[in-house]
């Protein structure tokens, strides 16, 4: 019998930074309304270079399952686009609460149009997993509707607003091309502030003391804080905002369906972003562009990462 293969680890993986590789880079985000640095794109760099790599600059595409029964991803889409249904009417409108309460009556129809938008189907087709999905969708919205009510009166500036708010922010000669898709922007008159709401379909915890340098930390097998990206995001969406209003006083909170019951959970306890903040901001930002362009794509160590990454088979993870 021969004895057992030694075990060997299984080399890091990175792609060396080239001419050839930041050619695609200037391909994808430093033409103006092509392509755009997000959100997502930056913190997924920060969780993983090498992934941000495979996504955005190889354009992998990633692992197509049957869907049988909502997923993750189009659960939060079918959720954005009810509430998305629900608002745009009042979108440059003051909603006062017996609107809301109007949106309650019409939340069936707009969670029919949801589905049949992300081309789910009702009726007989609606079963199983899928039936229970509506009514969790239902059950949510209501509770987000109830939140709201008890805000009103407020102005709903923007609803889904996409390539609105898309800014160029040039460092080192460099053109980065930067934006962001507000769920939602209101005008809260008790506070003279616009407000960005975002809702989270996964598990978000929003610290009550955020530290803006944890969003940009890559910790090297050590598990970042939690809340770093949802502080990240907020503080792109009211980078974003001020450049484009620089006189507007900005807040941002997120919808956390998991935890309604305590409402919007903001950023800074819901107090306008100072200009110090976002001066700060934007000097980090730029710094992590410039590393994204010119750098190494390198695999994260922290494995824990890898879990449910699409490209784990690549990396033998």
């Amino acid at each position: 019998m021969a004895p057992p293969a030694p075990f060997q680890e299984i080399p890091a993986i990175f792609i060396p930074s080239s001419k050839e590789v930041q050619t695609k880079f200037e391909q994808k985000f430093f033409k103006k309304g092509i392509r755009y640095l997000s959100a997502t794109a930056i913190t997924t760099y920060l969780t993983c270079p090498l992934r941000f790599y495979f996504q955005y600059l190889a354009e992998l595409p990633e692992p197509q399952q049957l869907e049988e029964q909502m997923e993750g991803g189009t659960f939060g889409s079918v959720l954005h686009n009810t509430l998305e249904i629900l608002y745009q009417p009042f979108e440059g409108k003051r909603v006062q609460p017996r609107d809301i309460h109007a949106m309650q009556a019409k939340l069936p129809k707009a969670i029919y149009a949801a589905f049949e938008n992300a081309k789910i189907g009702w009726g007989e087709r609606l079963t199983g997993m899928n039936y229970l999905f509506r009514e969790v969708i239902e059950s949510l919205c209501i509770k987000i509707l109830e939140g709201d009510e008890k805000e009103a009166p407020f102005t709903v500036e923007h609803v889904e607003a996409d390539r609105l708010f898309e800014q160029v922010l040039e460092v080192e000669g460099y053109p980065f091309v930067l934006n962001g898709t507000f769920d939602r922007v209101d005008y809260q008159p008790a506070l003279e502030a616009m407000r960005i709401l975002d809702y989270k379909t996964g598990r978000v915890a929003i610290p009550s003391k955020y530290q803006l340098a944890d969003s940009f930390k890559r910790v090297n097998g050590e598990k970042k804080k939690d809340g770093w990206k949802e502080g990240f995001q907020g503080h792109l969406y009211a980078w974003l905002f001020h450049k484009k209003y620089p006189t507007s006083r900005v807040t941002v909170g997120f919808y956390v369906v998991r935890g309604l019951s305590g409402g919007v959970q903001y950023l800074y306890q819901g107090a306008p972003f100072s200009d110090d903040a976002l001066e700060t901001f934007e000097q980090s930002l730029g710094e992590l562009l410039v590393e994204m362009y010119e750098g190494d794509y390198e695999q994260t160590s922290r494995e824990e990462d890898c879990l449910y990454c699409p490209y784990k088979g690549i990396c033998g993870r």
